[in-house]
């Protein structure tokens, strides 16, 4: 123990690997060349991170009944991926708040004779942004999101050039009939990066709050040496 860590490496060490971010698919582990030694170790202690998930108001865990309570999630933000009738909470994935926006780098066309996007946009984070790239002769453009079979899957637009406004509107439906249309044109990455690949910024959008002074680009992420390695090491 204490003699020999005076001549070899540490006995004793603490790290945390529970930097979050798993939403925005966050790394988790050391950069190539670096690792955390410890010589022999013989005890681990840890310290897991909790999340409160459990929606009271509709979870009686007090009353005598057979079988487990059935499990309903609490309030969740928006950007939550977990389906209505989920066994966890959305909350478990630490999706983004809506006052941050993804931008991914890169360019986008819109479609309106196809069946649908070759690879279409998966959130709506970057829909909405992909809009903003593309419809730059608007006035004036709404954003919304939901599950619509009426509408092409991923991201599409309905161009209204009377009033000069567009309306943007990202899928939640998997796979729903429509094709794209001159009605609902649909939105798509040119030359998609592979996943793991992309870069790009994470942009925040002040509220009404006085206390509220951000704005701008909260931070980067890819590149840099900060983007997964090559399928299938990801």
């Amino acid at each position: 123990g204490e003699g020999r860590e005076a001549a070899a490496q540490s006995t004793r060490q603490w790290f945390s690997s529970g930097n979050g971010g798993e939403y925005r698919k966050t790394y988790h582990g050391f950069a190539p060349g670096y690792a955390m030694v410890v010589d022999s170790p013989t005890h681990l202690q840890m310290a897991p991170m909790q999340i409160d998930t459990w929606n009271r108001e509709a979870m009686d865990i007090s009353a005598r009944r057979q079988g487990p309570v059935r499990f309903v999630p609490g309030p969740q933000p928006r950007a939550s991926l977990a389906p209505a009738d989920a066994a966890h909470s959305g909350l478990l994935e630490c999706p983004m708040t809506t006052r941050l926006t993804k931008v991914v780098d890169g360019a986008y066309a819109v479609h309106a004779n196809a069946s649908s996007c070759a690879e279409p946009i998966l959130t709506y984070h970057e829909c909405f942004e992909a809009a903003r790239k593309v419809f730059t002769h608007v006035v004036s453009v709404s954003n919304a999101s939901g599950a619509d079979a009426r509408r092409p899957v991923g991201c599409s637009a309905a161009l209204r050039p009377s009033s000069a406004s567009v309306s943007v509107f990202f899928n939640e439906m998997a796979s729903p009939p429509t094709a794209c249309s001159v009605a609902h044109q649909c939105v798509c990455p040119v030359a998609p990066k592979p996943f793991g690949q992309a870069t790009g910024a994470l942009r925040y959008h002040p509220t009404s709050q006085p206390a509220d002074v951000g704005r701008g680009f909260a931070a980067r992420f890819g590149g840099g040496g900060k983007s997964c390695a090559a399928w299938p090491s990801t």
